[in-house]
């Protein structure tokens, strides 16, 4: 006869997956790897699961499963919950209860990550795309803060603002600007500028007019 913590083991499971769960007689049951059954129980006789459904596989619940639901062996997950970091198991023996609102609340904070992750990317996507358009190929650079230009590349000459010309100053500046929007709203933001072909710089409320070169090569983003 088979114990485990005093209690009398009632049935033995084999899932297809190759997971042990154990049936006690006070009704609770615990999954495990065959590796822990043997350590636990010793040789034992089981009676097979062949849908490939035990909570081992599908819920990661086991007591050589980490805390977190990653499904990852305690002592071994790289996520970064109390569990994971303490080598606290999913199932502890002697305990029995409800881990669902548990798993749920973790999946949910995992999937927010993710999502924030993904955006996160799609945001450095996006600046890495504008930092890296063309500069103004009718001006030289004598250092980044410094640039002589022919004044007869002056637009109608009306515009004599070094910044109008200056596009890697406007392309910074936009960043800036997109930067400090939520990122659901950056791609419609950004269409609302190049529509416009101006925006308004942070707390100092200055109006930057973009060049309409800069705006086409904004506009190749977009596609």
């Amino acid at each position: 006869m088979k114990t485990i913590k005093g209690l009398i083991i009632e049935d033995i499971v084999r899932c297809s997956c190759g997971a042990i769960t154990v049936f006690l007689e006070n009704g609770n049951n615990y999954s495990m790897s065959k590796e822990t059954a043997a350590e636990l129980i010793g040789e034992f006789e089981t009676t097979l699961n062949d849908y490939g459904n035990c909570n081992y596989c599908v819920n990661h619940w086991g007591i050589d499963l980490c805390g977190c639901g990653s499904g990852e062996k305690v002592g071994k997950c790289t996520e970064d919950f109390e569990e994971c970091k303490n080598h606290i198991s999913v199932q502890i023996l002697g305990e029995i209860k409800d881990l669902t609102p548990k798993f749920k609340i973790m999946k949910f904070e995992k999937s927010i990550n993710n999502l924030v992750e993904q955006a996160q990317k799609i945001r450095q996507e996006i600046n890495n795309k504008i930092i890296n358009l063309p500069d103004n190929k009718k001006i030289k650079r004598l250092n980044k803060n410094c640039f002589t230009m022919n004044v007869s590349d002056l637009e109608n000459g009306n515009n004599l603002s070094p910044i109008h010309y200056d596009f890697k100053y406007q392309y910074t500046k936009l960043l800036e600007h997109l930067n400090s929007i939520n990122i659901d709203k950056l791609i419609i933001r950004l269409r609302e500028i190049l529509k416009k072909g101006y925006f308004i710089t942070g707390n100092s409320k200055y109006l930057i007019t973009l060049h309409f070169e800069v705006i086409k090569y904004l506009k190749t983003i977009l596609i």
